[in-house]
């Protein structure tokens, strides 16, 4: 059984998804999945812009709605 996410910035999660919420989108568990996993990898999302390319591109597209 995989590990759980830690839970980085839950502010920051909350904040995320009462916006999409707020614009009709979802909130289902595959966007706040994207959410939370970019932060257990990133925590620090100022570090993200630091990551290669190919790195940042290599996240799961649930994980670019969140980074959008």
């Amino acid at each position: 059984m995989p590990r759980p996410l830690p839970l980085a910035q839950p502010d920051l999660v909350a904040s995320y998804l009462e916006h999409r919420a707020a614009q009709g989108m979802g909130t289902d568990h595959k966007v706040r999945w994207g959410a939370r996993t970019l932060l257990a990898r990133v925590p620090d999302l100022d570090s993200f812009r630091g990551l290669p390319l190919d790195e940042q591109l290599a996240f799961n597209h649930e994980t670019h709605r969140f980074i959008g």
